[in-house]
This record gives structure tokens, sequence and C-alpha cells, in this order.
């Protein structure tokens, strides 16, 4: 949703959505609402958790075995809605289906891989010691997903380019609401699971902490009603308003580390608590980077005591806003350098799974974007640049978080 406002803002257009589904996790309801076109669902790898809270690698190879043919029918649909919307640039946000379609079209289209995992393809990110297989096989998948793509990594702090890799650098992608909601200091603690399965073990904390005021929000799996536990401890479903009010009013935040929900609350200047999930290396790169850069602490249990001492952090706050301000520009300059890859006229037809622009107008440098699940270079035309814009659902993340 951030990258459709960075579109508008500089004058390009979203023309589709096609996104990522599939049977262990649903959308949000803000996420389709978050945009100005139909979301389109295809079929997608989903990531498998035991009793909600660990990542099962095995349960999740078998289950891309078993649906193979669901995907090749998502390349098919990628293929299709691409061909029909003749973007001049493709955008992808780390859906697979794309990446297959590239593999098996060949890719005459220039495409822009956007996401903070191609940091794990920098010689300067963080390693995590005792993970060392998890993370070659990261590498190897995130390789997969950009290559003979431009491929823009998403970062918490100013870091170089490494065009040896072929890799620009930029600040997370965050959206407007956020910049418009102006922090507070509460007295409650935010906390924002990834499963449900965490729950029990927030419950148990809260019983030691009556008297702190917890408000969690989670998806749980056929409940989509706010559940008050206790007087101090509210269970939310996800919704983007309210869970980005009750951030920038609360004390510290508690969550699963995910890199947006990190990002966000750097911005804010919120104190933060990271537990990666078990077995997710993304998730514990993304939590170790943070600690790292000073925005936060990553732990490995849910020992709430530990957020209540922390205080705002002031310095990494400001290098973070600071570099935030770069985003739009960094941006520019990606979609410019990966539609000055191209090869072929855009007539050729764009690849699946990600993002696809061309010229709108006489001399102007709007773009048309199609959003799979999960912007600028003029070309000849009367209509002005377009682009799709696939984005998968499976990444660890729910929505923006």
């Amino acid at each position: 949703m951030a990258f459709q406002q960075w579109c508008r803002r500089e004058g390009h257009e979203v023309v589709a959505v096609l996104a990522g589904a599939n049977r262990n996790r649903r959308w949000p309801d803000y996420y389709e609402r978050g945009f100005t076109v139909p979301v389109e669902r295809m079929a997608s790898p989903a990531m498998v958790y035991t009793q909600g809270r660990r990542f099962n690698t095995a349960a999740t190879l078998w289950g891309l075995l078993t649906r193979l043919g669901d995907y090749r029918g998502s390349v098919r649909c990628l293929d299709a809605a691409i061909r029909q919307t003749r973007p001049d640039l493709l955008v992808n946000f780390l859906e697979p289906v794309a990446a297959w379609h590239r593999a098996i079209s060949g890719g005459h289209l220039p495409v822009l891989s956007v996401g903070h995992q191609f940091m794990v393809e920098h010689p300067g990110y963080v390693r995590v010691p005792g993970q060392w297989v998890q993370q070659w096989a990261f590498r190897r998948y995130v390789d997969f997903l950009g290559s003979g793509t431009t491929r823009y990594a998403l970062s918490f702090y100013r870091t170089d380019d490494d065009p040896g890799q072929g890799l620009l650098s930029g600040p997370p992608l965050l959206r407007e609401e956020l910049f418009q909601t102006g922090p507070t200091q509460g007295r409650h603690l935010l906390v924002y699971l990834l499963n449900d399965g965490y729950l029990r073990e927030v419950e148990t904390w809260h019983r030691r902490h009556p008297d702190v005021e917890l408000h969690c929000f989670c998806q749980r799996p056929g409940r989509s009603e706010e559940e008050r536990r206790h007087a101090n401890l509210t269970i939310h479903p996800l919704h983007a308003t309210r869970f980005l009010e009750s951030m920038a009013q609360c004390q510290a935040v508690v969550c699963t580390a995910g890199f947006e929900s990190l990002s966000e609350a750097a911005w804010l200047g919120k104190p933060v608590l990271a537990i990666p999930v078990e077995g997710h290396i993304e998730q514990a790169l993304n939590a170790a980077d943070a600690e790292r850069c000073g925005l936060g602490i990553a732990s490995r249990e849910f020992s709430l005591d530990r957020v209540l001492s922390l205080t705002r952090p002031r310095a990494a706050q400001q290098a973070f806003r600071e570099w935030i301000r770069e985003s739009d520009s960094r941006l520019s300059r990606a979609v410019d350098r990966a539609v000055e890859s191209a090869r072929r006229p855009h007539s050729a037809g764009p690849e699946a799974g990600e993002i696809a622009l061309r010229p709108v107008g006489a001399g102007a440098c709007r773009q048309r974007l199609w959003i799979p699940p999960g912007p600028h270079a003029g070309s000849p035309g009367g209509v002005g640049p377009k682009a799709v814009i696939s984005r998968a659902w499976t990444s660890g993340e729910a929505g923006s978080r």
C-alpha cells in the first residue's frame, strides 16, 4: 500500500493488483480497501506453522509440491493479466510465482524486485550465529527471486549499494498515515503477533503482571471481534488504523520481528522488544539487525519485563527519520535503473508477479500499475507509464506488518 501511495505522489497509475493467497492465512479486510483497483487473488506457496508458532520447513515444502498444479495456473493468470495491461516495468514484492514466470518466459521486460530480504545479499548485513544452514538456504531463495532483475533492498539504516551484486539500497516503504500520526507517551504496551499460537505466553505473563495494560493485535482463525479478557488485556483483530493509533499512543512495542512493524515503531520512536517466530530465519535476522542499529532489543521469549525499562531510542530514531526522508528519491532512482536495464520494447509483454510501467500522455512521466498479491520511465504512446505489482502474501507478515 505504501508503494501505491508513492506512485500516486509521483504521478504513476496503479492499474491492477494481484496478491498471492493461500489456505492458511486470509487477508485482513483493510488490505483490499487500501487499493484503488480490485485485488485479484492467485494461489501462492504458504508458510506452514506448527501449533501457530513455529515455522515448519518440511510441511511448507510438502505443501509446495502438492500444489504445483495450482501454481502453474497462477503463472498463466499472471501472464494473461500482464499481457493485457502491457506495462513498461514490473515490480515484484517477493512473489515466487512471479519469479517462476520470469524463469519460464525468459524475461523480456525490466523488473524491479523490492524487499528487505535482499539485504541478506549485502556484505555488511548482520549474521545470526548458529544458524548458518538456514541463512545459506535463505540467501539462495532470495537470490532466485531476484535473479535477472534490479534488486532494491530495504534497510533500517543508510548503507552503500553493492554494484557487484546488482543491489540498490533504500529506506523502508512506510504508509502516509504513519507520517500524519503524532506519537504520545501512553501507559499501555502494544503487542503484535504474527500467529495466535503465542497468545498463551502473553496471557501467562499478564497473569503475573495484571496491572500492566496490554493491547494485543493478531489474526485468529474464525474470530474477527475484539475480545476483552481482563480489565487490562484486550485482544484485537488486525486493523490498520486502530493498530497505528495504538502504536502511536503506547509506552512500548512487543512484536514478532516483522520488518514493517519494526520500521513503524522506529519512526514513532517507540522502544521495541522483537521476538522472532521460532524457526523463521528472516525474522531472526530482522531482530538482530534492529538491535544492532539501536532500534530495539531481540529476545527469544515473551519476557515483557525487559521492555518496561527501555527508554526511547532518540539517537537511533533521528538517524532512522533522516534515512526515511530519502525514500522517494531512492525509489525513483531504483525505478529509473530498472527501466534503463530494458533490452526489448514493452510490446514484448511483461513478466508476471512484478510491476510494469508505461508513460501516460505526451511529455508525461506517469505510470500505471497492476498489483498482484504481496513505479518511472517514458515510452512512446499517448497513455503514459503504467506498472504491474505483485506481492507475496505469504512472506511472514500480515498486511503491512
